[in-house]
């Protein structure tokens, strides 16, 4: 085997018998930290757990440890191999984190059929980008399937160790060894991704889970999609996505969906019940003459229907023309969103269009208003979608405090100030800070 792995495939039987305790009076109390020692680490005499005499492998420690619920699994600084758990029941909340004086790190992540795994400040990229894949051919470097309660926060995760350098990697190079996804959340429920980071992979982000969270996280270089989220209710709020690099055929989206029917098949369905809020979508940051810039389609909600969606105080700047595009929105709130082209250009794009489904299904019961976009186009019959404040721009350069250093709030003499409608908006603006004094802001900001 090329990865040095942790498997625990029988570890559910060990579990039930060590979580027992959770029914006892305060057991919870009890919860403390048990630590394990990273690969070719000394061996030590009567391994306890303790920061003193680690366990030499997770899967020692799982059998040996005496675990309650609330325990903390500490990874030691240092290479740890694959991480996969199978079957694992945490009752309450199993954590497996990173030993803070120092970076523990893992291959990959893989959890399948477990429960209430909390797994966080691990760094995760394979040593060997090129075996993985080789050998594991659209594997992810993290995947979570059919399990729920699952949250996995302050993650490094790279396609490689050296994907801080994205930026001078060649298209052979992002084909061939950096053609790994990052992130895979399918099956189960409830399962959250939070305040990691993504560089450098294929598709960053995909979720096939519903009632999932994906928050506060920033996906930066990507040779796919940034975000996509085809199971309902699902949260996707707080993201930055930027510099999408363009070595396929693929249509790179900062956030892809599609639905699918009973049949099966791709459009035939609805997606119900998504909030997109708070999120920063940007094309390309740095050297504008990058050979690799892609044109990024920004929110692209194309093979629909989708029902009962909210899409509010998002940053869109891209050069492509869907900035935020819906074909088939059923009950769907589109507010406050400024989709803007990076240079301030005048024209018709980026846009904000809401269509019908590909098999003719049209809007119905939606709502676009106080956003910001160079063009709006609707196509619905009349009464189905209300436009309401919206503001078609003309000036970008007077809207926005300053394109050129890409700053998107608005300036003192913005066309936007005080011109939202007060009943339609959102609440709060896209830094989370709250519209309050009646006269709400068109677009993402309130200056």
């Amino acid at each position: 085997m090329i990865y040095p792995h942790i498997k625990i495939r029988w570890s559910a039987a060990v579990l039930a018998a060590a979580f027992a305790l959770a029914a006892l009076p305060g057991a919870q109390a009890s919860a403390r930290d048990v630590h394990v020692s990273p690969i070719g680490a000394p061996p030590v005499a009567d391994p306890d757990g303790s920061r003193e005499r680690p366990w030499p492998k997770l899967y020692i420690a799982l059998r040996n440890g005496d675990l309650r619920p609330g325990d903390r699994l500490v990874l030691g600084a240092g290479e740890h191999g694959d991480l996969q758990l199978n079957g694992v029941n945490g009752r309450g909340r199993l954590s497996i984190v990173g030993d803070p004086d120092g970076r523990a790190h893992v291959d990959t992540i893989e959890i399948k059929a477990s429960k209430d795994i909390f797994v966080s400040d691990l760094a995760v990229w394979p040593r060997d980008p090129a075996a993985m894949s080789a050998e594991r051919p659209k594997r992810p470097v993290v995947s979570v399937s059919k399990s729920s309660g699952v949250r996995l926060e302050n993650l490094d995760i790279r396609s490689g160790a050296d994907a801080r350098n994205y930026v001078v990697w060649t298209k052979e190079q992002w084909q061939g060894p950096y053609a790994i996804d990052g992130v895979s959340i399918r099956g189960g429920g409830d399962n959250a991704l939070r305040n990691s980071r993504l560089r450098g992979v294929r598709h960053a982000v995909f979720i096939r889970s519903p009632n999932a969270l994906v928050e506060n996280n920033i996906v930066e270089g990507f040779s796919g999609d940034g975000l996509r989220g085809i199971a309902d209710f699902g949260v996707f709020r707080g993201n930055i996505v930027k510099n999408c690099v363009k070595v396929s055929k693929n249509h790179d989206d900062g956030f892809q969906s599609w639905s699918r029917g009973a049949d099966g098949k791709v459009g035939s369905g609805e997606v119900k019940g998504v909030v997109l809020e708070r999120n920063s979508f940007f094309e390309w940051e740095g050297n504008l003459a990058h050979p690799l810039r892609c044109k990024l389609q920004g929110i692209g909600l194309f093979d629909g229907a989708y029902r009962n969606w909210t899409i509010q105080n998002n940053l869109v700047v891209t050069r492509h023309w869907h900035g935020i595009t819906v074909f088939g929105p059923i009950g769907v709130l589109v507010v406050n969103n400024t989709v803007v082209h990076p240079n301030g250009r005048k024209g018709g794009r980026p846009w904000i269009s809401l269509q019908k489904t590909k098999d003719g299904r049209p809007p119905e019961n939606t709502i676009v208003a106080n956003n910001i976009a160079h063009r709006f186009k609707i196509d619905a019959s009349p009464g189905a979608v209300a436009q309401k404040n919206n503001l078609k721009l003309e000036k970008p350069r007077r809207t926005f405090a300053d394109i050129r250093r890409g700053d998107f709030t608005l300036s003192a003499q913005s066309d936007a100030i005080d011109q939202g409608h007060p009943m339609l908006g959102a609440k709060t603006d896209i830094t989370g800070a709250p519209r309050t004094d009646g006269r709400p802001d068109i677009g993402a900001f309130e200056r």
